[in-house]
């Protein structure tokens, strides 16, 4: 798990990082994966292939949250080119 101070600490550096970590903070699947496994907080990095991998099996409205923080992380840019 990621620690709050680090957690906190990304989310007033800034926007989109403060988007992306309250979606994960505050969705019930989506929480079980803000872990140093998918995010690296000193890097600025979120592993997006490992997360949309895994999401497979997930319902439409969960892989629309997952797509959704990582849309916002990114700018607006798609990271993928599948469909939900």
């Amino acid at each position: 798990m990621i620690s709050n101070n680090n957690l906190e600490r990304m989310k007033k550096a800034d926007k989109a990082w403060a988007s992306v970590l309250y979606l994960f903070e505050h969705h019930s699947k989506l929480q079980n994966y803000l872990t140093d496994s998918y995010f690296d907080l000193d890097n600025g990095f979120i592993n997006t292939d490992q997360l949309l991998k895994l999401s497979s099996p997930w319902s439409k409205s969960e892989k629309f949250m997952l797509r959704f923080a990582i849309h916002l992380f990114n700018g607006g840019k798609p990271p993928f080119k599948q469909r939900i």
